[in-house]
């Protein structure tokens, strides 16, 4: 109310600077999202900035990427504002003072219409929903991202008690394979053979990762288009890429062998019996 009707700001006109510590505070949900939009809205000719713990006001659909700085602090007490896409901190630390900002970067499982697509594609985690959903076109497949490895295997009882067509996808690494074994245990055979799967890995290879789909040059081209740091790591530069606003223009600069090893991967989780 403050922000929309001070008297001041109509009066005078002109551009304010908005300086606010921790807006949300003692709101409920709903109204942060409105909050997160409206201050985003004073943002098109003012400038705010604002520190949060909420998720809700690090909306990546309204706040831009690029925008999120974490507040730093180095041994000596000096804190500085550190772009998110080059923060260097333990930002996999599930329970660190960070984690509102990952929620809120990360993706929603529950906002996927699962039930209107023909296939959902199960994968260990948020980054690799991110790459699949990059590449999978106009196909009709829903992603679902898991937790870990291990917690696939919750989404695959969802899956068959919702009678949903679903294909599982762990990387082809020791963890991978210990997590695809046990669920070919847990789920029986009939399941495995058209349900689980591991990424595809020449068998020169001791292990193939999601991140191993894209060419070392692709990355590297990612990361010079949107600015980034050129030590950003994979997860940063696929993150800053999937939020970008020039994410079309850039994909189709992706190398075709990428696109390739991208396009027999969702070829083969979508063939029908």
């Amino acid at each position: 109310m403050k922000l929309e009707f001070n008297p001041k700001l109509i009066a005078g006109g002109g551009t304010s600077i908005y300086l606010l510590d921790e807006p949300g505070s003692y709101l409920h949900a709903r109204a942060q999202q409105k909050l997160c939009s409206k201050l985003q809205r004073l943002s098109e000719s003012n400038r705010v900035i604002y520190c949060t713990h909420s998720h809700y006001l690090l909306d990546p659909e309204t706040i831009p990427v690029s925008s999120i700085r974490v507040a730093d602090k180095d041994g000596k007490g000096t804190v500085t504002l550190v772009p998110i896409t080059n923060y260097k901190g333990a930002t996999t630390e599930r329970r660190s003072a960070l984690q509102p900002v990952l929620d809120a970067l990360e993706i929603k499982p529950f906002a996927l219409d699962l039930m209107s697509t023909r296939l959902t594609v199960i994968t260990e985690g948020m980054y690799d929903y991110m790459a699949l959903d990059l590449f999978k076109g106009d196909r009709p497949i829903a992603i679902l991202p898991s937790v870990n490895a291990e917690s696939i295997k919750f989404y695959i009882s969802l899956m068959i008690a919702w009678c949903l067509d679903f294909r599982a996808i762990w990387d082809n690494d020791l963890e991978g394979r210990k997590r695809h074994e046990q669920a070919v245990q847990l789920f029986g055979e009939v399941v495995a053979e058209r349900n689980l799967r591991l990424l595809p890995s020449p068998s020169t290879a001791t292990k193939t990762i999601l991140q191993d789909l894209f060419i070392g040059e692709d990355l590297v081209m990612v990361r010079r288009e949107l600015d980034l740091d050129t030590s950003s790591s994979f997860e940063r530069t696929l993150h800053a890429l999937f939020y970008s606003k020039s994410r079309t223009r850039i994909m189709n600069l992706i190398s075709a062998q990428t696109n390739e090893n991208f396009e027999s991967l969702l070829t083969s989780l979508s063939l029908s019996d």
